[in-house]
C-alpha cells in the first residue's frame, strides 16, 4: 500500500519481499522515535554561522542527531521523513526549539549577546495548531530574547499552502522571532516569495554554492540575487561553503552569511563555548589573511592547488609515492581541540594522512565517506564515549585498528578497556600524557601487525 501510494495516484503494485523489509524497518523506526525523548537519545550539534564580512560568528544552526540506547546513531536523513510521516515529528520538533533556546540563553549568560539561533520547521509542524504556542514557551522558559531565535522554513511549505503558511510566519514575526528561507536555488525558487512573505534571511543551498566557482549559470546568477535579496533588504546566507575559493566568490558578491565545513563542522554542545572563546582570541581564519579569487586569477594559478588544505596535500603526496591511502590515514577523534591539533601535527610530520574530528558522531560520520588504518580514540567525550564510537565504526571499518587513549587511572577504567577490546578487536593503549614519540611509536606498531 505504501508503495503504491509513493507511486502517485491511481497506481497499484504487486508484492514484493523487499517491500516487507521496508516496512518492518520503518515500524522499528517509528517506535524507536516514540520513545526517543523519553530516554533522551536525542542530541543537539550546533553548526557555526559566520559573517562573509570579518569571519566573526554571527550564530549557530541547531542539528539534530538520535543516538540510540545501544549506542548507535541515526542520522536525520534516516528517520525524519518516518517522524514527518507518523506525526512524531511534532513532539521532537518542540523538544529541538526548547533545547535550543535554553543553550543559546546559555551562551547569552556566558558572555555572548548577540549570537543568533536557527531551528529547522517542518512542514508538519508549520500546520499543527500549536506551533506558535511552542515557540512562545520555549523563550518564556529559556528566557531568551525573541530577537535571537530564527524559525527555518523551506519553499515546499509555501507551494503546498501559500496563505496559510504567510499568515504563521506573520505571527511569529510579530513576537519578534526571525524567518529565514532554507534551501533556496535547488526546488520551485521564487524571487516572488521575498516580497510576500515575512522573510529576515535567504539561505543558498549547498548544490547551488559548488557552482558558483565555475563557469556556470550559478556563477552569473549568485551576485545578482544577493544584490536583489538587498533592494528588498533580505540578508543572503550562503550554506556548505568547503573551500576558500567558493568563501572568496561569496565576499566579491557581498554575500552576508555563510556556514560550512570550510571553517567548522558541527559542534557538540559541550565544545561551543570553547570554539567561541578561541575565535574571540583570533584564531579563527580572518579574511585579510586570505588569497583572493581575482589574485589568483592574476598570477594565472591552479585555484584548486593554490586552496588546496593539508590533508589533500598529504593525499597526493602519498599516492605519488605509492603507498597505502587507507593504511596509512590516521583518524584522532578527541573532542579536546588541542589535543587533536598537536596529533595530527606530530603525525602528519610522520608522513601520515590525518583527519581530526571533535565527537564520536562525527568520526562515524568521516568513516562512512573515507576509510582509515588507525583511530585514536578518546575514552570521554559529550556524545558517544571511546566504547561506543569503536562499536560504531567497526559495524562500517571492521578492517581498522584502533588506539584507545584514556587518562582515566582508576578502578574502572579496568573494564572500560575490556570493553574497548571487545568493541574493537584489534586495540591498542595510550595513557595521557603521552612520553615523548609515544604516539608516532604506537600508530607505527598497529600498522605493521594490521592483519
Amino acid at each position: 500500500m505504501y508503495a503504491a501510494k509513493g507511486s502517485g495516484r491511481n497506481k497499484f503494485c504487486f508484492f514484493d519481499p523487499e517491500m516487507n523489509k521496508s516496512v518492518i524497518k520503518r515500524m522499528l523506526t517509528e517506535r524507536g522515535i516514540r520513545n526517543a525523548p523519553d530516554y533522551k537519545e536525542f542530541v543537539l550539534f550546533y553548526q557555526p554561522v559566520f559573517n562573509v564580512s570579518d569571519g566573526k560568528v554571527r550564530g549557530f544552526e541547531a542539528l539534530l542527531r538520535w543516538i540510540k540506547a545501544d549506542g548507535s546513531v541515526v542520522f536525520p536523513d534516516e528517520f525524519i521523513g518516518v517522524a514527518e510521516e507518523s506525526g512524531v515529528i511534532v513532539p521532537i520538533g518542540a523538544w529541538v526549539l526548547h533545547e535550543a533556546c535554553r543553550f543559546n540563553r546559555k551562551l547569552f549568560d556566558a558572555g555572548f549577546k548577540d549570537m543568533m539561533m536557527s531551528v529547522n520547521i517542518s512542514a508538519v509542524q508549520l500546520g499543527s495548531k500549536g506551533l506558535l504556542d511552542v515557540i512562545k514557551s520555549a523563550l518564556q522558559e529559556s528566557g531568551l530574547c525573541p530577537e535571537l531565535l530564527e524559525i527555518e522554513v523551506t519553499e515546499d511549505l509555501f507551494i503546498q499552502s501559500f496563505d496559510m503558511t504567510r499568515d504563521i510566519l506573520n505571527k511569529i514575526k510579530d513576537i519578534g522571532v526571525h524567518v529565514s528561507l532554507d534551501g533556496f536555488g535547488t526546488g520551485a525558487s521564487s524571487l516572488g516569495y521575498l516580497q510576500r512573505l515575512p522573510i529576515t534571511n535567504l539561505k543558498i543551498d549547498r548544490p547551488f554554492i559548488r557552482e558558483i566557482t565555475k563557469n556556470s549559470d550559478e556563477n552569473l546568477m549568485f551576485p545578482a540575487i544577493v544584490a536583489l535579496a538587498h533592494q528588498l533588504k533580505r540578508r543572503v546566507v550562503a550554506v556548505g561553503v568547503e573551500t576558500e575559493i567558493q568563501l572568496d566568490k561569496l565576499a566579491g558578491s557581498y554575500c552576508d552569511y555563510y556556514q560550512g565545513y570550510f571553517c567548522s563542522k558541527p559542534i557538540p554542545a559541550a565544545g561551543v563555548l570553547a570554539f567561541l572563546r578561541r575565535e574571540e582570541r583570533g584564531d579563527l581564519l580572518k579574511l585579510k589573511n586570505r588569497v583572493t579569487f581575482e589574485n589568483i586569477q592574476e598570477r594565472g594559478q591552479d585555484q584548486n592547488s593554490m586552496l588546496m588544505d593539508d590533508s589533500a596535500a598529504q593525499t597526493q603526496d602519498m599516492e605519488k609515492k605509492g603507498l597505502d591511502m587507507t593504511g596509512a590515514s590516521v583518524l584522532i577523534v578527541d573532542d579536546e581541540p588541542f589535543i587533536g591539533s598537536a596529533l595530527k601535527r606530530e603525525l602528519s610530520g610522520a608522513g601520515y594522512y590525518v583527519e581530526s574530528v571533535l565527537s564520536g558522531m562525527e568520526a562515524v560520520e568521516a568513516v562512512k565517506q573515507k576509510k582509515y588504518g588507525v583511530v585514536l580514540i578518546d575514552q570521554v567525550m559529550p556524545d558517544l564515549d571511546g566504547v561506543e564510537t569503536c562499536k560504531a565504526i567497526k559495524k562500517i571499518s571492521p578492517e581498522s585498528v584502533f588506539i584507545y587513549m584514556t587518562g582515566l587511572f582508576d578502578r574502572d577504567n579496568v573494564v572500560k578497556e575490556r570493553q574497548f577490546a571487545e568493541a574493537g578487536g584489534r586495540v591498542y593503549f595510550l595513557y595521557k600524557p603521552f612520553a615523548q614519540g609515544e604516539v608516532q611509536d604506537t600508530v607505527k606498531m598497529a600498522l605493521s601487525r594490521k592483519e
